[in-house]
């Protein structure tokens, strides 16, 4: 307290610069997070205003006056019974070495939702 004071003695709120500006956009910001916009995009459209501003402040300042990031609520999902739900997936798995070349692998991966195996 008695050392920030001393060091920072302007910053009563224990925000600078960058916070008041946000606040002057308080509104169009809590829109733009209602809309769904991400912290990022925000930053992104303020700065096409010539606003800059650090991500973090910025996010501290979306969560804490704007509503933005919420804990939503989960809705657990019960696993199916066992050999009821396949789940498949495809990728690539590497290279390999076919007469001097390299080759992509790709496969199939197959999880059964009750074991996890």
């Amino acid at each position: 307290g008695q050392i920030c004071g001393v060091v920072k003695p302007n910053r009563t709120d224990r925000h600078g610069k960058s916070w008041e500006s946000l606040l002057a956009l308080e509104d169009e910001i809590k829109d733009w997070v209602d809309e769904g916009l991400t912290v990022i995009k925000i930053g992104t459209l303020l700065s096409r205003r010539s606003i800059v501003v650090s991500p973090r402040t910025l996010a501290r300042f979306a969560s804490e006056r704007c509503g933005a990031s919420k804990k939503k609520t989960t809705v657990r999902v019960d696993d199916p019974p066992p050999g009821k739900e396949l789940q498949v997936d495809f990728g690539k798995l590497g290279l390999i070495d076919d007469d001097n070349r390299k080759r992509g692998c790709h496969g199939l991966i197959f999880t059964a939702c009750y074991s996890r195996h």
